[in-house]
């Protein structure tokens, strides 16, 4: 698919190309060619990644949404990350001592 963008007050060439690929699931080749150069090539290559981004997640979400809606269901993006390298503070440990010494039968 090609995307052509110009500003409707400028009938001129295009200052500038970007290409976005989507290359394999969760990488976007983003080329730009800018005839001022590198700096504003990279310029450009971040504002489309930025917008590529908050796209992505917002499709994301609405797709996710939809599912949960659908199915009365919460995928497990949805629920909040468990942090596995975090230690377990001392009431959790208390507690987890607690209930295994009242389970043990003598």
């Amino acid at each position: 698919a090609l995307l052509v963008v110009g500003s409707p007050s400028n009938d001129g060439p295009l200052p500038f190309w970007c290409f976005l690929q989507i290359k394999s699931l969760g990488f976007i080749s983003i080329d730009v060619y800018h005839p001022q150069g590198k700096k504003a090539a990279e310029e450009v290559a971040a504002k489309a990644y930025e917008v590529a981004s908050c796209t992505c997640k917002r499709v994301n979400q609405l797709f996710l949404l939809k599912n949960l809606y659908r199915t009365k269901t919460a995928s497990q993006l949805l629920l909040p990350l468990k942090n596995i390298d975090k230690e377990p503070d001392k009431s959790e440990q208390l507690v987890e001592s607690s209930m295994s010494e009242s389970n043990q039968i003598e």
